[in-house]
């Protein structure tokens, strides 16, 4: 008795190629859900930490999604400095109060106030790095604004410039080691079970 088996190895090359497709899209699926959810993770962190809301805090974030057939999504935060403004700024008489990781303190001379676009910020008159700044105060604030003061002179009193007061950059408050473990954490706890569900999608789709 002879027995042949003949094999379509191009008919089983063909159903691996889909297997291979199903799992890439898996990944890029899988990849862009699990990013979304750590970006969520982080901000809820960043706003128990700063006091920072997810909507002020999403203007400097941004998610570029993995494509069909890439298994990399990635969470880009920018920004040179976080307005004052967006930390429960209070007018009072000596400055403006702030409260910034848990604690309220004193921006002496500064004062809120909304320019012609509609922006609201907290300004005083001086400088980051004490650059323009003819009559410094001595007062510093976050060791780079220094305040200047002006002369009775109106002549002089317009050489010293106003600027807005900015705290921290948004990407230091994603590299705090809360943040970073949140993010960590949340992908670590959902991989497997989002991965499993984007491949059964693909099969019930199929």
């Amino acid at each position: 008795m002879r027995l042949q088996l003949k094999v379509d190895t191009q008919g089983v090359e063909r159903a691996f190629d889909d297997i291979r497709a199903d799992v890439l899209k898996a990944g890029s699926r899988t990849a862009n859900r699990l990013i979304e959810r750590a970006q969520t993770a982080g901000f809820r962190v960043v706003s128990r930490e700063y006091g920072i809301g997810p909507r002020t805090f999403e203007q400097y974030a941004r998610v570029k999604l993995a494509r069909d057939g890439e298994v990399v999504a990635s969470l880009e935060v920018r920004g040179s400095g976080l307005p004052m403004w967006h930390f429960q700024s209070r007018q009072t008489k000596r400055g403006v109060t702030v409260r910034v990781k848990g604690r309220r303190f004193l921006i002496p001379h500064a004062f809120i106030a909304r320019m012609a676009s509609g922006h609201v910020g907290v300004f005083a008159r001086g400088a980051y790095g004490g650059k323009g700044v003819l009559k410094p105060t001595g007062e510093t604030f976050g060791g780079r604004f220094r305040f200047g003061y002006s002369r009775r002179r109106k002549s002089d009193r317009s050489r010293f410039s106003i600027n807005e007061l900015f705290t921290f950059a948004p990407p230091d408050a994603f590299a705090n080691e809360k943040v970073v473990d949140a993010m960590s954490e949340t992908v670590a706890a959902n991989i497997d079970k989002v991965m499993r569900q984007e491949l059964n999608f693909l099969r019930l789709r199929g």
